[in-house]
């Protein structure tokens, strides 16, 4: 949307309320003392994805013949055969506000490693502690475990963790972080994706979102366990207590996971280790040779305990082991969905091939609004060599010309990254798309060993004017929209639109809802009836699509905004919009309208003759008002489209001059 203060370009198909998979309340900690209880949203979520995407539930449908394929052969083979251990580079990006390197907002690498070496022991049942089970289906190695990327999106070295100075998107809930923290994801079918913001202030310690395939934790809650479990969603891992005792197929019912017990009710993440006991009878209910807990006369091992320890439970506190079923179903997901995922070998074994590499990895714009033209760059520090960098110059560039350098003093080890913000804000002249280029040079006060990572370019819009008025609007399909053309939608816009010194208008618009493919989209008008544009299309069901927008002339504006209200119709290419497809998200069409204003000064703000006021800086609607008085030896001068209006009280004293000048009236001086 305009006007909001990141600068990244981000996709509208996304839409996290679509593809959630899941959606895990607080669990904590890192001392691993307090747990809270949590929740999950993912059964609800997952069952409408099977309903209104079809390319979800094709995709799904053939990971399920897939996964008991597997678990047949496994039967048939009377014994878990030996298979390769996968491995599965992680990305870990810390979105932090400002927080100093160390704290629980913004770890330390050290940290960090040692949070996935506890995964990954969590993975091969081999943390401190690790039970053994007499259950044999119970505390298996997964063989999956998990390193720090090593090379980055392109070859260079990198410890795996990047770190992001940015207010706006370390805090949120999760639906509005979605779309940001995607668009810095390293490529999702090559590495799995872990987010740490600062505060996820819908509740929630950890969610795994299936569009994007990235996983979000608060960080607080960022900790081996909670790890296990969220990567046990992505995976393709539900809850052991899904859909309750219902046990009449085991690779259908609850889970879909045979050695995973039946379980009436999720269990606590503070403690209650072996309670309930065992909340289900059903165990013996599936007589097939599928289900390992059929009952001993069919050669089963009969009813089953809870098994409270399992990951993908609610008892955080218990946290200790996956079952074999579980196993399968995981690596098959690796096997089915992420192929490129496991074969990503070289993430995991670059190794440093320069001294002296500083780059930039991320950059982020702090201002006020798309109308402020002053912006301070926040900037991500990579050192890609083998050498601790300790100086640099950092050089920003406006559409490729140097326009600031500042001396950067610090310590980055091989591999890390370091936010920081330069003193300096910088100045955008005139309205207009500007490309911002941020640059290292001098690391250490040598030459760059490799410059193809130095520079990282951003685009950036600066609407004009002095301030700025947004608008945002937005309405739910007509019903008849598929009735097609002739069946409209209409946004009426109403708020305080400016009526006098504007500068820029700029109206943008987003369609959602039934617009997978090109025939679903919808005729943009104007309120002067133009066809202006057409809507993009995008995801069903997945989120805004792409804005399309249109800039109206000035004297259209003033027409339509004359009544406090601007309406946008749209309207139906063809009948195959479901104005109702999707059930728990908005069917709609948005307008975004922002309009610049220009200050118009007072007398009393003393223009003097060495600063005249420009021809034709303001529209013909504009006027000077005059207030207040023009002191002795002050010449002013005052140039105006409009009119000079002279407020009660103002005066001119003796030995000042005022010269005016009313460009339409003919009248000067």
């Amino acid at each position: 949307m305009k006007g909001n203060n990141y600068q990244l370009t981000f996709t509208k198909n996304t839409y996290i309320n679509v593809l959630i998979l899941s959606l895990c309340f607080a669990i904590h900690s890192s001392v691993f003392s307090q747990h809270t209880e949590h929740g999950c949203d993912s059964g609800v979520i997952k069952e409408r994805l099977l309903q209104e995407d079809t390319n979800y539930a094709e995709k799904q449908a053939f990971f399920e013949k897939k996964y008991r394929q597997n678990v047949k052969a496994i039967a048939n083979s009377e014994s878990r055969s030996s298979s390769a251990v996968y491995t599965i580079p992680v990305v870990v990006h810390i979105v932090h506000n400002g927080a100093a390197l160390g704290t629980t907002a913004n770890p330390t690498d050290a940290t960090i490693e040692g949070i996935i070496a506890e995964t990954t022991d969590r993975f091969r049942h081999t943390q401190a502690g690790a039970p053994n089970f007499s259950n044999p289906y119970f505390g298996i190695d997964t063989e999956i475990e998990f390193c720090l990327a090593s090379a980055d999106l392109n070859g260079n070295f990198t410890s795996g963790i990047v770190r992001y100075y940015d207010p706006v998107y370390s805090v949120g809930a999760y639906q509005d972080l979605s779309q940001p923290l995607s668009a810095l994801a390293w490529d999702q079918n090559q590495f799995c994706n872990l987010f740490i913001v600062t505060d996820l202030t819908n509740g929630i310690a950890g969610v795994h979102l299936g569009s994007p395939d990235i996983t979000v934790f608060d960080s607080n809650s960022f900790w081996s366990g909670l790890i296990a479990h969220e990567l046990g969603h992505y995976f393709n891992l539900d809850h052991t207590f899904k859909n309750g005792c219902t046990n009449g197929n085991c690779l259908t019912d609850g889970d879909g996971v045979c050695d995973t017990p039946p379980k009436a009710t999720a269990g606590f993440a503070g403690g209650m280790c072996n309670s309930p006991n065992n909340s289900c009878s059903s165990d013996v209910d599936d007589t097939s040779t599928n289900n390992p807990y059929r009952s001993t006369a069919l050669g089963g091992m009969g009813d089953q305990l809870d098994m409270l320890s399992n990951y993908m439970d609610y008892t955080g506190s218990c946290w200790d082991a996956f079952t074999l079923g579980q196993v399968t179903r995981m690596r098959t997901d690796i096997d089915v969905n992420r192929p490129a995922l496991k074969g990503n070998t070289m993430a995991c074994s670059n190794s440093v091939s320069s001294s002296i590499d500083a780059g930039i990895f991320y950059s982020y714009f702090e201002r006020n609004d798309i109308c402020d033209p002053d912006f301070m760059p926040m900037v991500t520090i990579n050192n890609y060599g083998s050498t601790t960098l300790t100086s640099m110059n950092i050089e920003v560039l406006l559409n490729g010309i140097i326009v600031a350098t500042e001396p950067w003093i610090g310590s980055i080890p091989s591999g890390e990254s370091r936010a920081y913000a330069m003193t300096n804000p910088i100045t955008m002249t005139t309205p207009g798309m500007y490309t911002v280029g941020i640059r290292t040079s001098f690391p250490n006060g040598l030459l760059d060993e490799d410059t193809s990572n130095d520079q990282k370019d951003t685009n950036i819009e600066y609407f004009g004017g002095s301030s700025c008025q947004f608008i945002n609007e937005c309405q739910a399909l007509n019903t008849s929209t598929n009735q097609g053309p002739g069946n409209m939608t209409v946004i009426q816009a109403v708020g305080t639109f400016p009526t006098a010194n504007v500068q820029n208008v700029q109206i943008c618009v987003t369609q959602e809802g039934d617009n997978s493919f090109s025939g679903e989209t919808m005729d943009i008008i104007d309120e002067s009836n133009n066809i202006v544009g057409r809507t993009n299309y995008g995801t069903d069901c997945g989120g805004p699509s792409a804005e399309v927008c249109f800039t109206p002339s000035l004297a259209d504006y003033y027409v339509w905004a004359a009544d406090g209200e601007i309406t946008i119709s749209f309207n139906p290419i063809s009948g195959s919009i479901n104005p109702i497809w999707c059930n728990f998200n908005p069917n709609q069409v948005c307008a975004s309208i922002i309009v610049s204003e220009i200050s118009v000064p007072s007398c009393v703000d003393a223009i003097l003759l060495d600063n005249i006021i420009a021809t034709g800086m303001y529209e013909v609607s504009d006027s000077i008002l005059c207030e207040g008085s023009i002191t002795p030896a002050e010449t002013v001068v005052l140039r105006s489209n409009n009119a000079l209006d002279f407020l009660p009280g103002f005066e001119v004293q003796l030995g000042a001059e005022l010269d005016g000048d009313t460009r339409n009236s003919g009248c000067t001086n």
